[in-house]
């Protein structure tokens, strides 16, 4: 919880024991008739001793009242600012580790989801950050960092290719060769109507599936 959050419940809760403890001093004429009329239609009882009863149950009533106000806006406004976009990646589905047929190689795909149920992302652009393995794969099919530019439909998702490589793995790692070592890559992904999200994954030799999404 940021200590934005932290602020705002201390504060609620403040204002809620301060305006329970002076409730006595700052009764006003309309509170005055409200609680006799509380208490005599609905209680059936004298103000005094309707209370007496409920006094018990204030306190926890706005502690609880507080925490879920706040807790409400909080979240309302994570989701407000929650991209539309989703970085997919699965090493065990084979959309994501295709086998090139004939020959003892995978292509390595991710997929790029709008959640959003009715809004297109338009001018969406993904590409990942330049590192020595990046680098070398863009160069072999020459190819800039950009992955992929254009437009997705709601509910949609779009297949992003980042690279094909033999399935040799090897025991030790080469460290004077890119791609004899393992090494990490972030991949982001935005549009003009949605703000960035990223995804860092794994490359080694070590093992396959080659990629692995850490985070």
């Amino acid at each position: 919880m940021s200590n934005r959050t932290t602020l705002a419940i201390v504060g609620v809760l403040a204002g809620f024991f301060l305006g329970h403890f002076y409730l006595d001093v700052f009764h006003t004429v309309l509170v005055d008739k409200f609680l006799d009329w509380l208490a005599r239609d609905i209680f059936g009882t004298e103000r005094l001793k309707m209370i007496a009863v409920i006094d018990p149950y204030i306190i926890p009533f706005l502690i609880i009242s507080a925490v879920a106000v706040v807790a409400f806006k909080v979240g309302r406004n994570e989701r407000s600012q929650a991209s539309q976009l989703q970085i997919l990646y699965n090493a065990n589905d084979p959309r994501c580790v295709e086998a090139v047929p004939n020959s003892d190689a995978s292509r390595y795909y991710i997929e790029i989801f709008n959640r959003s149920y009715d809004q297109s992302i338009t001018s969406l652009s993904v590409s990942w950050e330049r590192t020595p393995l990046t680098y070398f794969l863009d160069s072999e099919i020459r190819r800039a960092n950009m992955l992929y530019s254009g437009e997705i439909a709601p509910r949609s998702k779009q297949h992003v290719y980042l690279f094909g490589l033999p399935n040799t793995i090897i025991s030790t790692p080469i460290h004077n060769d890119v791609l004899g070592h393992s090494s990490h890559f972030t991949v982001r992904a935005k549009g003009h109507n949605a703000t960035e999200v990223t995804a860092i994954f794994e490359y080694s030799p070590l093992r396959f599936p080659k990629l692995l999404r850490v985070s």
